[in-house]
């Protein structure tokens, strides 16, 4: 797994992204969009596993 710091950039690469996905066309957003929206979910998700095992240790 990826350290936390890593996470960080990376969000800011995908909000950026998201930006850009903005200007797209409609029907091209909307798919975009849907994926960039998982991914940045699944952040969240490893983001909490990782609290979770520091948590433990």
């Amino acid at each position: 797994m990826r350290a936390r710091g890593d996470r960080r950039p990376a969000r800011k690469r995908l909000d950026s992204l998201l930006a850009i996905i903005d200007r797209l066309p409609t029907h091209e957003r909307d798919l975009n969009e849907a994926a960039a929206s998982y991914l940045l979910a699944d952040t969240y998700k490893l983001e909490a596993q990782v609290s979770i095992q520091e948590a433990g240790q």
